[in-house]
């Protein structure tokens, strides 16, 4: 879905803005959302986020990413996450050694008092 030329990579024709050109990487199409990143961000389609480890960063099913640091629920950081844990289950719905998460949000057990 991206294309670019010598200044920049594009998708629908808009702009990206990639911030380092040698080390951007786009992912395979993946359930509706298209991951790329370089040294600095990751992208989905053409807006970027924060990113905490390049090497690392892979993304998901169902809109998660993680890297070693973080874990990702598309450009919301899953906070308190393990991202060494963490797998999604289907869609929207994830888990790791602390819990299970809708999206970005961890789930309580509304059977304990």
């Amino acid at each position: 879905m991206y294309s670019k030329d010598k200044n920049d990579y594009y998708i629908f024709e808009k702009p990206v803005n990639v911030s380092d050109m040698s080390s951007f990487v786009v992912f395979d199409y993946s359930d509706g959302l298209q991951f790329a990143k370089d040294k600095r961000f990751y992208y989905i389609e053409n807006r970027k986020y924060p990113l905490a480890d390049f090497e690392t960063f892979n993304p998901l099913e169902y809109g998660y990413a993680k890297d070693k640091y973080k874990v990702y629920c598309v450009d919301t950081v899953i906070k308190g996450a393990d991202a060494a844990t963490f797998k999604t289950i289907k869609y929207q719905l994830a888990e790791d050694k602390y819990g299970k998460y809708r999206g970005a949000t961890k789930l309580t057990d509304i059977s304990k008092p």
